[in-house]
């Protein structure tokens, strides 16, 4: 198997990431018009307990998976990249498993105490599943990501946006004529149904072209001795700083549509209302804000098993090398959209006076 530059993998994740999120716009816009604003609220509602799911799951395992791969390959070491992987996959299948089961198990306390929306409980059922689909899949993403062939990543993306898109037309299109808490539902379930196509995609490309005699042909004639415990600490040494700088994101991120809907009603918007001011803001306005991040994000993924590499090898001149170059790329690409962002968006008119006024009354 031929290995991807850094810039090559780089360039790879960018145009994949363009790709899917000019995609997710549009389905965004669709989807919008076809369930409304308050049915995506009612979506996005539930989004943020998903991303704090899995970053207690995964436990940053993909990150440490990568440079530790990248590591094992660089020195040939077919013994280790088994054990990582062995080990990680126990570990993260474990915690998948107990987490959707808790998930399961307090459905009724996260209704009472977490969804401000009560029709938001279907859509947190739907979205169970997927904990355990995405954190397998976060498996060979990061085995892909170490072994520096980012060509399987970025078509499962392509993949799974195709299949979410298709199936939450289908499903939402179906479900709308019941209730709006339905709609959502099926978006979630369109989601569900995209992660898995990309998970089976990642598995047949693993299999197909990234097993290990074809990542090293000529292991090295040394076998490693590490334990199992050795290799576990290594992981967790990586990971666990990983997972506490995330958790606090997914904490923050869980609460604010808490905080948020909480506010609107307090400041006399009524909770339909809210939902949808919601559903617009983190459904439509983010993604758009967040969208130069398709760059920066694509560097960061290929940047570790970069350096990873370098520094087993020695190299200090390509570890400096690929940082300036990381750098200037984010430079190239972050000042201008500042600016566009800043000064291009044009006023939207929130809530009237007069809305939350005969609200309050």
């Amino acid at each position: 198997m031929s290995r991807q530059t850094f810039l090559q993998g780089a360039l790879v994740l960018m145009i994949a990431g363009i790709v899917t999120r000019i995609m997710g716009f549009l389905y965004r816009i669709v989807l919008t018009r076809l369930i409304g604003a308050e049915a995506m609220g009612l979506f996005q509602i539930v989004f943020p307990i998903l991303g704090l799911a899995l970053t207690l799951v995964t436990m940053g395992f993909p990150l440490a998976i990568a440079k530790l791969v990248a590591e094992a390959v660089a020195k040939r070491d077919v013994d280790r990249v088994r054990r990582v992987m062995r080990i990680s996959a126990a570990c993260v299948l474990t915690s998948a498993v107990l987490c959707m089961s808790l998930m399961y198990a307090f459905r009724d306390v996260v209704a009472q105490y977490w969804l401000t929306d009560p029709r938001a409980y279907p859509t947190y059922l739907a979205m169970i599943p997927v904990v355990g689909v995405i954190a397998v899949a976060s498996l060979y993403r990061g085995y892909f990501q170490g072994i520096q062939d980012m060509t399987p990543t970025a078509w499962a993306s392509i993949l799974e946006q195709s299949v979410r898109i298709l199936s939450i037309w289908a499903l939402a299109a179906y479900f709308v004529r019941f209730s709006l808490g339905y709609a959502a539902m099926a978006a979630m379930v369109g989601m569900v149904l995209g992660e898995l196509s990309g998970l089976l995609f990642l598995i047949w490309q693993q299999r197909r072209r990234a097993r290990m005699d074809q990542i090293v042909p000529e292991p090295a004639p040394t076998r490693t001795s590490e334990p199992m415990r050795a290799t576990l600490r290594a992981i967790t040494q990586l990971s666990l700083p990983v997972t506490a700088s995330r958790l606090i994101w997914s904490l923050l991120s869980a609460a604010e549509p808490i905080l948020v809907l909480r506010a609107l009603e307090m400041a006399g918007v009524p909770l339909k209302q809210a939902t949808a001011l919601y559903g617009a803001y983190s459904g439509m306005a983010i993604p758009l804000l967040v969208f130069p991040t398709v760059v920066t994000s694509s560097l960061a993924t290929n940047l570790v098993p970069a350096v990873a590499e370098a520094q087993a090898s020695g190299n200090v001149e390509r570890i400096r090398h690929r940082l300036s170059q990381s750098i200037t790329v984010t430079t190239m690409v972050s000042f201008p959209a500042s600016i566009v962002f800043t000064f291009l968006p044009r006023r939207s008119p929130g809530p009237s006076m007069e809305t939350r006024t005969s609200a309050r009354c």
